[in-house]
């Protein structure tokens, strides 16, 4: 059931709708919240069916095209050495042949420097296993 907006609400509606365009089109609840929009602002233009829910606390606008890879939203860059770490993390989802690609390229393209590659294998606790392989590349 649409629920219609108050004037109240409006208010409320047009900064969130330009803080998601702003961003995309797509935010998380704690994003949005961190922006500026009220958590009950997102419920509200959820019900009135201004915002779609694709996922647990993942709000896009409703009147943007539709995605090509919806499951490609959640996913965050943080930078060439953390995503080799994530893909000696995840070798048994991803392929170990695929975690080994991303190394050579990482160190082949010079995307970092191994000093991060290193800190953010400890993060993802796989240094004893990117070694031989970080060793076996230089």
């Amino acid at each position: 059931m649409k629920k219609k907006p108050t004037p109240k609400n409006q208010n409320a509606f047009a900064k969130a709708t330009s803080i998601f365009r702003e961003q995309g089109g797509v935010l998380r609840t704690m994003e949005a919240v961190r922006l500026g929009v009220h958590p009950r602002t997102l419920y509200v233009m959820r019900d009135a069916g201004v915002l779609e829910r694709l996922g647990r606390g993942v709000y896009r606008l409703a009147d943007l095209p539709s995605l090509g890879s919806p499951d490609l939203v959640t996913v965050r860059e943080y930078g060439a050495a953390k995503t080799v770490a994530d893909c000696f993390k995840y070798r048994n989802k991803l392929g170990l042949d695929t975690a080994i690609e991303s190394l050579k390229l990482f160190l082949k393209k010079k995307r970092g420097s191994l000093d991060d590659l290193v800190r953010f294998a400890r993060v993802c606790r796989v240094e004893k296993v990117m070694r031989p392989y970080i060793e076996a590349l230089l």
